[in-house]
This record gives structure tokens, sequence and C-alpha cells, in this order.
């Protein structure tokens, strides 16, 4: 009997030990060794300021950083955290958390370009990176694809178009409406990365006409745009529907430049943009960091 009992604890103790050594691989196995950055399609002009927001997988444990990014020649630095001094360490370290998972964090980090401390050459030319140098705290510098970023150089925006209305979803769906505020041409609407990117968005513009009847506006019916260039007269309207496809699991921040011409001549271009954030399930984190070089 006492040896059927000392038989039966050390298999207690032995079952503990094999499920903790399990447990333990299995964390371990799933650790990465340093952050993972999400896909990245962003494509803007640069404002005063721009603020440029990048989204990372880390370890639960991993509290290090980021702390500079280096776009080509261009250092960024971090936004400052909301003007909040008193958080300690953990406060603002889940400050910055996208979405939690079992064993890992998307976190995001934004950064503020300004203008004013920008060299001619960026000013001039903007910036297009398809990798970034990335600096987390207590860790070597490291360079990891991004995706693709193009900061293009400052627009001088016109208002013969005025926005009335806008709309998004979370699933993708941004629409904006604009009115014309004179007689004006649409020449063209530049598309950003030219739609190189296949199926990263799907883009519909339409002409709505409004004729006055009296005392009363009477709207016609929708017109796809088809043929360029797009006639607007006052108070006509213009539309922008974009779909983003959001099973690309990337962060999307898109301008469309609309270009044309004034009735008395005057050219004019107006930036609009649409930007949505990524949102991964458990398994698609698993399976994007089994796709990424950095994983163990």
């Amino acid at each position: 009997m006492m040896y059927v009992k000392k038989y039966w604890f050390w298999f207690a103790i032995m079952a503990v030990l094999i499920s903790w050594t399990a447990n333990t691989w299995y964390f371990k196995s799933k650790q990465i060794d340093a952050p993972i950055f999400l896909t990245h399609y962003i494509e803007e002009s640069i404002g005063n300021p721009t603020f440029l927001t990048l989204y990372y997988i880390t370890n639960k444990s991993d509290h290090k950083d980021l702390q500079v990014v280096k776009l080509d020649d261009l250092l960024l630095y971090p936004q400052q955290h909301d003007g909040f001094i008193f958080m300690d360490s953990d406060q603002l370290h889940r400050q910055n958390v996208h979405q939690e998972f079992t064993h890992h964090y998307i976190r995001k980090t934004t950064f503020e370009i300004n203008k004013d401390l920008l060299s001619p050459h960026h000013l001039k030319d903007g910036i297009d990176v398809k990798n970034i140098e990335a600096i987390f705290s207590e860790r070597a510098p490291m360079t990891v694809p991004i995706g693709h970023i193009r900061l293009l150089p400052p627009v001088a925006v016109s208002n013969v178009l005025q926005s009335v209305t806008s709309s998004s979803s979370s699933a993708g769906d941004n629409r904006i409406v604009y009115s014309a505020n004179e007689p004006l041409s649409i020449e063209k609407v530049d598309l950003p990365f030219d739609q190189k990117v296949k199926g990263l968005y799907e883009i519909e513009l339409m002409k709505n006409q409004i004729f006055t009847n009296g005392d009363q506006n009477k709207t016609a019916n929708q017109e796809l745009a088809t043929e360029w260039p797009i006639e607007l007269e006052t108070r006509d309207r213009f539309i922008s529907t974009i779909q983003i496809n959001m099973e690309s699991k990337s962060m999307v921040s898109l301008q469309f430049m609309i270009k044309g011409e004034t009735r008395n001549e005057k050219s004019f271009q107006i930036p609009f943009h649409v930007a949505e954030e990524p949102f991964l399930t458990q398994s698609e984190v698993y399976s994007f960091i089994n796709n990424a070089t950095e994983v163990r």
C-alpha cells in the first residue's frame, strides 16, 4: 500500500514537471526575437505637421520603446504622450497597445513630421521608402520592410471644391461628396501608388448635377465619371467612393488628388484622404509571425 502511494506521488510529480515543461516550451515557441512591423501603404503630401503611425507586433513581456525611425535620411521621433507626465511605465506601454492577444500585442507609435524642419531636398522631392530603420530602447538598430511609404512634396490647396459630407464604415467603405463653388473642369484624379498594389482599393467617381428651379434646387441622377474632363457648374457635386480591401490586413493611408481648372483658367488641386487601421485575429497574428524573418 505504501509502495502504491509512493508510486502515485512520483507519478504526480512527473506529470506536473512534464506539464510545466510543455507549457514553457509552448510559451517560448510563441515568442519573437524582435518586433515585427505590419505592412503599411501610406501616401500623402507633407503638411504642417504630418503624423505617421506605425504598427508592430511585440511580445507582451517586451517593454522596449520604439524611440526613433529613419526614413531615407530623415530621423523621426515619437509624438509626446498627450502631455501626461505622471504616467508610470506600465501606463505608457499600454497607451500604445492597438490590439491584445494571448502572447503578443500589436502596438502603434505615432511620429510627427514638421514641414518647417525638413530639408529643401525633402520638400522638393518627398520621401519614398520600402524599408525603414527602427531603433528600440536597449536593442541594436533594425532595418525592416515596411510596405511602401511615400511622403510627397507639400501642395497648395484650392477651395474651389468644398467637402459637404463624408462617411466611412468599419468595412472599409469611404465616401466624400464635394460641391463646386464655381464653374470648373476636373481633368483627372491622381491615384495613390497608381494602383500598382493589386487589390488594395477600388475607386468610383460620380457627377451629380444640381438644377435650380425657382428657389428650389433639384438633384439629377448621379452619373458615373467615365470621360474626362468632368464639367461642373456652381453647386454641382462630385462624389468619390473608395473601398479599401480590409483583407490585406495592412495599415492604409491614401491620398487622392483632384486636379483641374476653373472656368477662368485658374489651375487647382485638392487632396483627399482615406485611412484604415489594421485589425488582425489571433490566427492571423501567428500566420504573420510565421511568415516573418524575425521569428525564432
